[in-house]
């Protein structure tokens, strides 16, 4: 499950890249922090997966 959050919040960041490349303008910016903000959480759940996957 954590594996299937990871791979949507990557596809997130692509596609919300796609829409800010797409328009010009002051919307741009909205959607460039839209897609850091998914960045950021991708990475948190990376990390998360990382610390389940290491043995105790």
């Amino acid at each position: 499950m954590i594996a299937e959050a990871c791979e949507s919040l990557s596809s997130a960041k692509v596609m919300a890249g796609n829409i800010a490349n797409s328009i010009g303008g002051p919307e741009r910016k909205p959607l460039l922090a839209l897609q850091q903000l998914i960045m950021l959480n991708e990475l948190l759940v990376n990390r998360l997966l990382d610390k389940l996957r290491l043995p105790q």
